[in-house]
């Protein structure tokens, strides 16, 4: 099995970590009524593990010394166990210590799984004690127990990178609506490495949307009373050209007693395109018991959401960062909009890539307006002078920053107003197959815009017309400069 995460050093458990030793409790000490044996046979990696059987709920398999740890920063604790499915079991990392003990459950029988838990070494003091508790908490079970590591962790979400296969550590998918998916292991369209994960959404055929797809990652992130940020590469083919694929990253967060809040915290959904771009959102540490007392959670789960729309997904790289301060919005606004001509104005803020944008626009009269929430760039062709109030906003998952500004839409330039003293005709309207320009002006630059702002054709020659027949029906806008100076009008394609 490849590698799932990047290490900057070597496991830290020298003495047995692998239980290889001929005395089985070599580096390790059992406590409160823990017993184990040698085990030879079926062993995950080497010629041995250990069978520990454990009498309550208290009894421990323990490292006998303490580790010193001079290096500050996050750490990962991984062991190998096989047992019984739905039996429970806890993995302790203790830093001076602290405990923080989340429940695992198993969820296969006699089948090795890999548990694992992220935590994190303070700054100060300079030298941090660490020890590794492993109990198993449904009492008188027994556990098969391999490989336990400990090291500096590059990424701290295990095997975010896929470069294990999609089977380790992320579970079957979750759906609704009767649709159907299936995760498989991506070689081709990576964003990184030599694999992703590939999520084929199928609907029933029968119901009105195929609901959310969810894939979990069965590995517990360490919090550590800190706001983290999510990164992850994703991109989507619709079957639908008329649907838009959606993506997000939920997180069910826990507390030292395994309890978890009832609904999990969503950030919005962010559409994804053919190509692979990096989306990123932050999660805070709030956890709401059952009893909505608010505590710190000290672990959560990921859980990957994709939207109501059937096609391909396609996801890579997802890694956890300190989350680094509430963004701000740096880009100055553009207030100043012409009728007829396509404005548009990009929000930038001090930390690209992070968070998802938005507009609130009035009700009427600014319906032209459009926002990616990807790039933060709205625009549109405004069909009429005035005066609209807007706020974008940025959400980046725990903070919201918002910049409100007002919009002012002069008139365009009228058909019949003096451009440089040359007369200017534009007919018929409506029109169905040719547009016809004529001027006693140099006529430059032509070109015709869907009332939302897409350019949809360009034009030089004109004596014989444009020609528009390809064009849908509806309302558009031309633009021209005559004589150096623009014109607009609108006109009707039937």
């Amino acid at each position: 099995m490849g590698p799932f995460i990047i290490f900057g050093q070597g496991n830290l458990i020298t003495t047995n970590a692998g239980f290889e030793s001929a005395t089985i409790d070599d580096g390790w000490k059992f406590l409160n009524s823990a017993s184990g044996i040698a085990e030879t046979t079926g062993v995950h990696e080497g010629a041995q593990a250990i069978k520990v059987t454990y009498s309550g709920t208290g009894s421990h398999l323990t490292l006998k010394s303490d580790l010193l740890i001079s290096e500050p920063g996050d750490y990962y604790l991984s062991v190998w166990i096989k047992g019984t499915a739905g039996n429970l079991f806890r993995v302790i990392p203790s830093v001076n210590g602290s405990q923080s003990y989340p429940k695992f459950t198993l969820s296969k029988t006699d089948t090795w799984e890999q548990l694992t838990i992220n935590f994190s070494i303070p700054s100060t003091p300079s030298t941090s004690t660490f020890n590794v508790k492993l109990n198993g908490f449904t009492a008188d079970a027994t556990y098969t127990i391999d490989n336990v590591v400990v090291k500096k962790a590059g990424s701290t979400i295990a095997n975010g990178d896929m470069e294990s296969g999609t089977t380790h550590l992320w579970s079957a998918p979750a759906v609704s609506n009767g649709a159907s998916a299936l995760i498989l292991e991506e070689s081709s369209e990576v964003h990184a490495g030599s694999k992703a994960m590939k999520i084929e959404v199928t609907p029933s055929g029968t119901a009105p949307s195929i609901g959310d797809i969810q894939i979990l990652n069965n590995v517990f992130s360490a919090f550590n009373n800190s706001p983290k940020t999510i990164s992850f590469w994703a991109k989507a083919t619709p079957d639908n050209s008329d649907e838009v694929p959606s993506i997000m990253i939920s997180q069910k967060f826990y507390d030292a007693e395994g309890k978890y809040d009832n609904g999990g915290q969503y950030n919005g959904s962010m559409r994804l395109t053919d190509n692979y771009r990096q989306y990123k959102w932050a999660v805070n540490h709030e956890f709401i018991d059952a009893g909505n007392v608010a505590t710190t959670a000290t672990y959560f789960t990921n859980t990957i959401r994709c939207g109501e729309t059937a096609g391909n997904y396609y996801i890579d790289d997802i890694t956890l960062e300190t989350y680094t301060g509430t963004p701000t919005i740096t880009s100055t606004p553009v207030t100043t909009a012409d009728a007829g001509s396509p404005y548009t104005y990009t929000a930038t803020s001090s930390k690209p890539g992070i968070g998802k944008w938005s507009l609130t626009r009035p009700e009427t009269g600014a319906e032209w307006l459009t926002i990616d929430s990807y790039t933060g760039q709205i625009g549109g062709t405004p069909t009429a002078g005035g005066s609209f109030d807007l706020t974008i906003t940025l959400d980046d998952g725990i903070a919201t920053i918002i910049q409100p500004f007002t919009l002012v839409v002069s008139g365009a330039t009228a058909i019949g107003d003096d451009v440089n003293t040359a007369p200017v005709k534009i007919y018929p309207n409506p029109a169905s197959s040719f547009l016809f320009i004529e001027s006693e002006g140099t006529i430059e630059a032509i070109e015709i815009y869907s009332i939302a702002g897409q350019k949809v054709l360009e034009a030089t020659h004109v004596a014989a017309g444009i020609d528009i027949s390809h064009l849908a029906n509806g309302l558009y806008i031309v633009s021209a400069n005559i004589n150096g100076k623009p014109i607009q009008y609108k006109f009707t394609k039937q």
